[in-house]
């Protein structure tokens, strides 16, 4: 930027963003290699959140225009208001889905426990 700084903040988050679903991935054995049908699923869809998260630095980039990420009130899409809402969704859903399979994984390792009984 032009005070030649590095917003340490961005790659905080970023190393945030990553470590969640990669977490998930590296702490659940099953879905390292899923055996069954269901957690194959739930698998490939964690692989995918995890190459978002990778992904999320730049394409935000790509979006604001700068490393910080911040936005202007500009008609431009690059660093706009347009860009600035799918900033936010895509920054969103990347916890929010790694949030979701681990829930959806235990709701189905209960229940498939309480089957087996």
């Amino acid at each position: 930027d032009k005070d030649c700084s590095i917003p340490l903040g961005t790659f905080i988050t970023w190393g945030g963003i990553i470590s969640l679903p990669l977490t998930l991935y590296l702490g659940i054995k099953k879905l390292q290699k899923p055996i069954i049908k269901y957690h194959n699923y739930l698998s490939i869809l964690l692989k995918v959140t995890i190459l978002l998260s990778f992904l999320w630095a730049p394409i935000s980039y790509l979006l604001a225009g700068n490393i910080s990420f911040s936005f202007t009130k500009k008609e431009t899409f690059r660093g706009g208001q347009l860009a600035m809402e799918i900033f936010w969704n895509f920054t969103y859903l990347l916890p929010i889905l790694s949030i979701l399979l681990l829930i959806t994984y235990f709701v189905h390792h209960c229940s498939y426990k309480s089957k087996r009984k």
